[in-house]
């Protein structure tokens, strides 16, 4: 492996009204999803990345997608979690 793709994915909150990082990661998750690279092929020692104007760019391979779960426990109105 002399060449990898390197993602860098940067979250910005506007507004806090609760569960901020069930959100963050479902826009995460989304945005992932919806990401396409461009197609490489390589031949020897050389890599070659195709523009999208050449071929169709791909989606990425997302093998296990994550889930991110918040909760609590009420006791007559009484936040107990």
């Amino acid at each position: 492996g002399k060449s990898v793709w390197s993602i860098r994915v940067d979250v910005t909150v506007l507004d806090n009204d609760g569960n901020v990082l069930d959100c963050s990661l479902l826009a995460v998750l989304l945005a992932l999803l919806n990401c396409r690279r461009p197609v490489v092929s390589i031949q020897g020692d050389d890599v070659i990345v195709h523009p999208s104007e050449e071929r169709e760019p791909v989606p990425l391979s997302i093998h296990h997608i994550p889930v991110c779960l918040s909760y609590a426990l009420f006791d007559e109105s009484r936040i107990l979690v």
